[in-house]
């Protein structure tokens, strides 16, 4: 809970241990900078004993003045149709935080239609728009405009088919609203702050790569958790991927508030109040109290 002292009794002694001992670390700092300052006079406490002293970089969508810029949908980092597809899903999902739980007719769309456009932008010559801002630029042209160009890309058509042929159809209404559902929430997160930091390159995401190791800090805030984490949702998706490769240095990742924002494959173990109250109800029953959880492996039973 806020205020329950994890910084000082966790976070602080992890951050010192690790950063001692020379470990690259992404760091999640939901109410930005109080982690990150700490994390950086350790880093300048310890700079000059470690062999290979790792960056110490900051993402703070709120103020460019003192962020670095990094895109997390480089077209390096988009190999096949299913990465965009993930891109989609942690956008809509975090943007969406209802949908997390409920799936329906438009939220899908919404995802599909975000999934097309950005793999198009990873496949237009070269992937070299391929960021977020053109992202949202994109969105917001002309949808019969888009739609023909989408339409141009083998590996588009099959997610598109249904927004194609509600045009061919004159099915405007149920058009429009599956567009809407990715137009509306997405243009929350148009911002020249967001422009300006999503659309460059200061460094690669694999932050523990030897060659280029980095301390690479996320910085959120309570008022700006929706919009912010959204897009720190991105950053930190990509680097769960670029981390788990072999060949690296070790590295340390500390969630502040890791319930702020989703993450593929993690969604699981937070945000399960509604099924571990069933659980603790079963176990407290004088009779047949026993549960059996079924589930896949790391889901958290």
């Amino acid at each position: 809970n806020p205020g329950s002292g994890k910084s000082f009794s966790a976070f602080e002694p992890c951050i010192e241990t690790m950063i001692r001992k020379g470990y690259t670390m992404l760091l999640y700092d939901f109410k930005y900078p109080t982690l990150t300052d700490y994390a950086y006079n350790q880093y300048r406490k310890y700079k000059g004993k470690l062999k290979n002293p790792p960056k110490f970089c900051v993402i703070n969508l709120s103020d460019p003045r003192t962020s670095l810029r990094f895109n997390p949908i480089n077209p390096a980092y988009i190999r096949d149709p299913a990465d965009s597809g993930e891109i989609a899903e942690i956008v809509m999902q975090n943007i969406n935080k209802g949908a997390q739980r409920k799936e329906d007719f438009f939220s899908d769309s919404a995802k599909v239609y975000l999934d097309a456009v950005v793999w198009f932008l990873r496949c237009y010559e070269g992937g070299r728009y391929c960021t977020f801002p053109h992202v949202l630029q994109v969105l917001t042209h002309n949808y019969s405009d888009v739609l023909e160009i989408l339409e141009a890309y083998k590996e588009n058509l099959p997610k598109i088919v249904p927004f194609v042929n509600a045009m061919h159809d004159k099915a405007n209404e149920q058009l429009q609203g599956m567009l809407a559902s990715t137009q509306i929430p997405v243009s929350k997160l148009s911002s020249k702050e967001v422009y300006w930091i999503l659309s460059g390159d200061d460094g690669e995401l694999d932050i523990n790569n030897p060659s280029r190791p980095k301390i690479l800090c996320l910085g959120n805030s309570p008022d700006r958790e929706s919009i912010n984490g959204t897009l720190l949702a991105l950053y930190t998706s990509r680097i769960f991927t670029e981390i788990n490769k072999p060949g690296k240095m070790r590295c340390g990742v500390m969630l502040d508030e890791l319930p702020t924002i989703f993450l593929k494959g993690l969604d699981k173990l937070i945000g399960r109040e509604v099924e571990i109250e069933r659980v603790v109800q079963i176990l407290n029953r004088r009779q047949k109290n026993n549960p059996c959880l079924i589930g896949e492996p790391g889901v958290g039973k």
